[in-house]
């Protein structure tokens, strides 16, 4: 055994653009992995299991309906323990020229999510290929800004931005939905969806 029993953690989702492909991200120090996926509205009785090796974090998986909402959790074996991480819940969808050429310059994400900020702040994560001026901000479904996070340039490679469920005036905000909004240097914008329970 490679390590104490604990819960895997599903990092995140990210379609890879073409309808049929979603990159799984997670961390977990168990003997046995496996990345498993579902239809939405599909019973339990139809998760797929797919054992991945140890030594992986993320991996694609393929032959999925394009514009098909599909639920997504990492199943652990340690031993005779057996755990699973969290669900997450992804809509596969073809992007097009324009957002393509956005997913070639950064990647992004958001962990945990949903979230609790009684008990964690949701981390917002992206991957910048090229130095970029970046500006995140917070939405609700409404379309209202919520808050800023983070206007500034930032340099190649990966950062987090932690977002504590309040708003610009420091007050906790409701149970819901949130958008975050990821805007580059040429203001293209991508949007991360989070769920922030209380």
């Amino acid at each position: 055994m490679q390590g104490l029993p604990s819960i895997p953690y599903l990092i995140g989702l990210e379609n890879l653009g073409d309808g049929h492909n979603v990159n799984v991200r997670w961390y977990s120090l168990a003997d046995e992995t496996y990345v498993c996926y579902k239809l939405s509205d599909a019973p339990a009785s139809d998760w797929e299991y797919i054992e991945v090796d140890n030594d992986l974090s993320e991996y694609v998986v393929s032959g999925l309906i394009s514009n098909t909402s599909y639920k997504f959790k990492i199943a652990v074996q340690y031993d005779d323990v057996y755990l699973e991480s969290q669900t997450q819940e992804i809509t596969t969808y073809t992007m097009s020229a324009e957002e393509e050429q956005i997913a070639d310059n950064i990647s992004f994400g958001c962990f945990p999510n949903p979230f609790n900020p009684a008990k964690s702040k949701a981390n917002i994560f992206f991957t910048v290929k090229t130095n970029s001026f970046i500006n995140v901000e917070i939405y609700n479904l409404k379309g209202q800004k919520v808050k800023t996070l983070a206007k500034d340039k930032f340099s190649v490679g990966s950062h987090i931005i932690n977002w504590d469920g309040k708003d610009e005036n420091g007050k906790p905000v409701n149970s819901g939905i949130y958008l975050f909004n990821l805007q580059t240097t040429d203001r293209k914008t991508v949007f991360g969806k989070l769920v922030l329970i209380k």
